[in-house]
């Protein structure tokens, strides 16, 4: 893998890493029985879901198992 693909793979996993520390718990937690939350609450569980997906692909990447 190039240095720039590392580098890439390094900052996506930075970058996710971040977005998850903002996580707290369910989304919509105050709202979860109601039925116009739904819809969103579902979204935003697919959103969390990917990007948990998707820094362990990053962090996986040649070359970053290490830097975990």
């Amino acid at each position: 893998m190039s240095f720039s693909r590392r580098g890439a793979a390094a900052q996506a996993a930075r970058t996710l890493g971040q977005a998850l520390s903002l996580w707290r718990g369910p989304a919509l937690a105050d709202f979860r029985y109601e039925p116009f939350a739904q819809a969103e609450i579902a979204r935003l569980e697919e959103l969390h879901l990917a990007c948990l997906e998707e820094r362990a692909e990053a962090g996986l990447a040649p070359g970053r198992q290490a830097c975990l």
